[in-house]
């Protein structure tokens, strides 16, 4: 019990459900992670999918890669992680433009590549305009214990 300053999640927490078979079990998970975190303690979450990516719907369209079967939306997410004895300090959007381009040629993927400079400042930026940001790739959160 409140043993450690950090708990991060990268990744992770949209797989729980979807391995474990078992809804409800982020629930679980969050629990536990709040079990462990000190008073006072961080809870980054990064990479959470948003139920609402243009990116995985596209995906998802055209069954060209990998897609989340369990995407939240920011209230959702809030609201989880309230029920779960867990405040949220921050949230962001990211990943209005892909990190990569999984499934298409490599030619294609690796002209993309040489860009990763300028199209992380540009995701920078269309992530910060609101409205348009409601279809980013991720959310992005900081939480502590209430």
């Amino acid at each position: 019990d409140a043993s450690f300053d950090v708990v991060l999640s990268c990744g992770v927490l949209e797989h729980v459900d979807e391995y474990s078979q078992q809804p409800g079990n982020e629930v679980l998970s969050l629990r536990e992670i709040r079990r462990i975190l000190k008073s006072g303690g961080w809870f980054p979450i990064y990479q959470l999918p948003q139920r609402m990516a243009w990116q995985e719907s596209i995906t998802r369209t055209l069954r060209i890669g990998y897609f989340h079967p369990r995407r939240f939306t920011a209230n959702e997410i809030r609201g989880i992680l309230r029920g779960t004895g867990f405040q949220v300090v921050q949230l962001k959007r990211f990943n209005m433009l892909p990190k990569n381009l999984t499934g298409l040629p490599m030619r294609l993927r690796d002209l993309y590549s040489m860009l990763a400079q300028p199209i992380h400042v540009a995701d920078r930026v269309l992530s910060t305009v609101p409205i348009v940001n409601r279809v980013a790739g991720v959310l992005e959160l900081t939480a502590r214990p209430v």
